[in-house]
């Protein structure tokens, strides 16, 4: 799937560089954290671990991600689902609704829910050829992406990537190719160094000429 510079754009325009460095930074916490939750206590097995680490991995995401959205001073919301499913955090950015999802490699897609499709609808806009025309600008919280992350082959407790994926609105695949975190703080570092530049420039002082200068031979007779 081809991937749509300009979505990466956005996301570096309204996600904060300080959640997303924030979050890459837990990551490998949580990662570590889960796995040793789930297998070192004595209290279970083997089999009861294989289902702790998925759970105890979800939690440590939920809470961390709700950290870091507060300080960098994004909107978090904790959403339950109308029939009663387990509730999830919700970061509300600008133009973008981010959840998370572990996935087992780069480029997976999330487990189908009834909530998740419903919310996959509102990506209308993206789904239209030409992104966004006058009649169909995206507008606060209107995009909907998940913000999936994922381990080592083979080794659960050593987190590998992360990346931010807009399912479609039958929420059976992605619109495009996932955007990874790293390259979202890069596009963040682009522009601010672009705005630097600019600022920099405007800045630099403009040469003044004086009016009373003679030019070679004026006056002479």
């Amino acid at each position: 799937m081809p991937r749509n510079e300009f979505l990466t754009d956005m996301l570096a325009a309204d996600l904060p560089s300080r959640f997303i460095a924030k979050l890459l930074s837990e990551l490998p916490i949580i990662y570590a954290e889960a796995f040793a939750r789930a297998y070192d206590d004595p209290s279970w097995g083997k089999r009861e671990g294989d289902y702790m680490l998925g759970h105890t991995r979800r939690s440590l995401y939920e809470q961390a991600s709700r950290a870091a959205a507060e300080a960098s001073g994004i909107r978090v919301q904790q959403h339950i689902p109308k029939r009663g499913n387990v509730s999830h955090v919700r970061v509300l950015a600008g133009r973008f609704v981010l959840v998370g999802s572990h996935v087992a490699t780069p480029g997976g897609f999330p487990v189908h829910s009834d909530c998740r499709k419903q919310f996959a609808e509102i990506n209308q806009h993206l789904e239209q050829g030409d992104l966004f025309t006058i009649e169909s600008k995206p507008g606060e919280h209107s995009l909907y992406a998940f913000i999936t992350h994922t381990s080592v082959p083979g080794a659960p407790n050593q987190f590998r990537s992360a990346q931010v994926g807009f399912p479609n609105t039958s929420f059976d695949g992605w619109l495009q190719d996932p955007i990874d975190l790293r390259d979202i703080l890069d596009a963040q570092t682009q522009l601010e160094n672009s705005i630097d530049q600019n600022t920099l420039q405007s800045t630099v002082p403009m040469p003044v000429w004086k009016s009373n200068i003679k030019r070679a031979g004026e006056g002479e007779k």
